[in-house]
């Protein structure tokens, strides 16, 4: 997606900066600062996976997810890295989404692993949602031909 997102960026002129798995620590620090000290870096595209740890950028202030991940807790954390105490400015929250797609799926999944963690409220009910079932992957790829996860 980063290298579809690539191309658009360069045909308008929008300079920005890469954080992904490919990079050693030293490229992904040197890529933190450069976006934090140079405002004509407006973009920073980020992998949900790769930003994950110890990583905080309240130099930004929108966060646009462009491809769900099954684990609503990633997306909060990846939230998390703009919305910290030390942000003075107002964070926005954007999702690009196409309808019937995976990513409907996805975020119906999300919504439901978030309803089993709010109900259950204990370490156990949370272990559960990290996990994707054989019923879940049957669901996002269309291969058991659920339309919702109600009757789980």
């Amino acid at each position: 997606m980063f290298d579809i997102l690539q191309i658009v960026f360069y045909m308008e002129k929008i300079r920005f900066l890469r954080y992904d798995g490919s990079m050693n620590m030293e490229e992904k620090s040197r890529v933190v600062e450069q976006f934090k000290k140079d405002p004509s870096r407006k973009v920073l595209l980020l992998s949900l996976k790769a930003g994950n740890v110890g990583l905080t950028l309240t130099c930004a202030s929108h966060v646009i997810i462009l491809e769900p991940f099954w684990n609503p807790y990633v997306e909060k954390q990846a939230q998390d890295r703009v919305h910290r105490i030390s942000q003075t400015r107002e964070v926005y929250i954007h999702r690009i989404l196409i309808e019937k797609t995976v990513e409907d799926r996805i975020m119906e999944l999300q919504h439901k692993k978030e309803e089993m963690v709010e109900a259950a409220l204990d370490p156990a009910a949370r272990k559960s949602v990290t996990r994707l079932s054989r019923r879940d992957l049957g669901f996002l790829f269309g291969l058991n031909g659920l339309s919702t996860l109600e009757n789980d």
